[in-house]
């Protein structure tokens, strides 16, 4: 893809950093895979996760932003996290404490679709 896709546009890749399965892809996986993926050309790995029946799974607040801010640690290459990202505040705490370069707005965005809007007014940046 990094061959014919344009230089100047962002390539993402969208990993599940874990599937929640004893002994499935566990996140070091996803560090190997990760470090594989920059080398080839890839700018930002998207991680969400499971969602897989028979998965050990508990879905909290932020819950993707720590497989990406560890990938990005220790791999250097950005990162992008959705999960339970709801407000305005939040998104832009993530930002800014430098876990990820970015916050994926998923089921936030489809419930309001004017979210980015009203984010941006919440912020006082209208």
């Amino acid at each position: 893809m990094r061959a014919i896709w344009p230089a100047e546009k962002p390539f993402f890749v969208r990993v599940s950093a874990t599937d929640h399965l004893s002994g499935g892809w566990a996140l070091d996986d996803t560090i190997a895979f990760a470090r594989e993926l920059k080398s080839l050309g890839v700018d930002v790995v998207d991680c969400s996760s499971g969602g897989f029946t028979g998965a050990a799974h508990n879905a909290f607040t932020d819950y993707h932003v720590p497989y990406a801010a560890q990938v990005t640690r220790e791999t250097g290459i950005s990162t992008m996290a959705a999960g339970l990202i709801t407000r305005p505040e939040q998104a832009e705490a993530i930002i800014a404490e430098g876990s990820v370069a970015l916050v994926g707005l998923a089921r936030q965005a489809l419930a309001e679709p004017n979210w980015p809007h009203q984010a941006n007014e919440a912020l006082g940046r209208v």
